[in-house]
């Protein structure tokens, strides 16, 4: 079944989600449950190019690239990938019984391959969730390539914490498909999302 979860106070819902405000967790959630309709990748799809076009390198920056990796499945069941993940989340309750898939979302001043092997390594400057050996199994062309060119950014300048915003928006367009995701984190320093350009 397809839930969401109503606040009481201090409430923005915009279609097929709810973007919570810097005071949701001090909210109390009451019981009415509403259906909503998930993002579809038609949809996410058409953002990122509008969004790649508006954060396209202007040639003087260092830059950052946004990717994208699997996760294996068995993170539904398992309590320490739970503790890690960042979407659904205290703020962000799940949407749907069942999640869609699961992801990671990270970024990185190397290329996408050349971060995947190091996550791969499960140790030092891996990801939480590859320590834990929950990244899908396989190359980078079976793990990343393909949701990463699809939902990912090249040459991101670095100054304004464009990366960081675009990385959490990343992994909060997923979430809205219905999709567990690990990794990102600065929606939780900034409230930023679903207002101008990162709706």
């Amino acid at each position: 079944m397809t839930l969401l979860l109503e606040f009481k106070h201090h409430e923005t819902v915009f279609g097929s989600a709810f973007f919570p405000t810097k005071s949701v967790n001090r909210l109390n959630i009451y019981a009415t449950i509403m259906p909503i309709e998930l993002q579809v990748g038609d949809e996410f799809a058409e953002k990122v190019a509008r969004l790649r076009e508006a954060f396209r390198w202007d040639g003087f920056e260092a830059t950052i690239s946004i990717y994208i990796l699997k996760v294996k499945p068995e993170s539904f069941s398992d309590a320490r990938a739970k503790a890690k993940r960042t979407f659904p989340s205290q703020n962000y309750p799940s949407l749907i019984d069942t999640p869609t898939g699961y992801v990671y979302v990270g970024l990185t001043g190397l290329s996408a391959e050349d971060r995947y092997a190091v996550h791969q390594t499960k140790e030092g400057k891996a990801s939480k969730i590859a320590k834990l050996g929950l990244l899908a199994d396989g190359s980078y062309e079976v793990v990343g390539k393909e949701l990463t060119n699809l939902y990912g950014f090249k040459q991101v300048g670095w100054t304004n914490k464009k990366p960081e915003k675009l990385e959490s928006w990343v992994a909060w367009n997923f979430y809205k498909m219905g999709y567990w995701v690990w990794g990102s984190h600065y929606h939780n320093e900034e409230n930023f999302l679903g207002t101008d350009p990162f709706e």
